[in-house]
């Protein structure tokens, strides 16, 4: 029930970034949309067997029957012209933004337990690990919205998550 409620409350956040100094419109953006999912190490921990997990990647999986992703690993709106990178978006362009926003974003409940959010948008966004190259442009502003209900479990040291460990020092 979180999720579905969750899930009707995207096209709002879209939503919100319409304003009148943009003819109505949204301004040009770029969304991406990651999973807190960096994994446990290399423990194999149930629901962390995937080493790294999505490891801070952009989403782009249609995760809602016969909707349309945009075609890049992110989407991108332009208010000058009203354009996406949405194929077949007709009309209102913000309208495709929203749709495509939903279509990627209900990335449910699965993947490691020890949500990372922040370890996750560090690897989404650091350059130097080229994770999503061409995302970040220089001239633009950054803003990250987090939408969890999880505290972070991101840790330097991976050993906080073998369950062998009994106590460790310097974590």
């Amino acid at each position: 029930k979180e999720q579905q409620l969750l899930t009707e409350q995207f096209p709002k956040l879209i939503e919100a970034l319409r304003h009148q100094d943009f003819g109505g419109r949204i301004p040009d953006v770029r969304i991406g949309v990651i999973t807190t999912d960096v994994g446990a190490g290399s423990y194999g921990l149930q629901s962390c067997e995937v080493t790294g997990g999505d490891g801070g990647k952009l989403q782009t999986t249609a995760r809602v029957a016969g909707c349309t992703p945009p075609s890049d690993p992110w989407i991108s709106y332009d208010f000058t012209s009203d354009k996406t990178n949405i194929a077949n978006c007709e009309g209102d362009g913000v309208e495709c933004v929203k749709e495509a926003f939903s279509c990627i974003a209900n990335v449910g409940i699965k993947g490691c337990g020890f949500e990372a959010p922040l370890e996750s948008a560090r690897r989404a966004l650091d350059p130097t690990l080229a994770v999503n190259k061409g995302f970040l442009r220089d001239e633009a502003l950054l803003a990250v919205v987090f939408i969890t209900d999880e505290d972070d479990c991101s840790a330097r040291n991976p050993q906080l998550f073998d369950p062998m460990q009994t106590g460790l020092n310097d974590a």
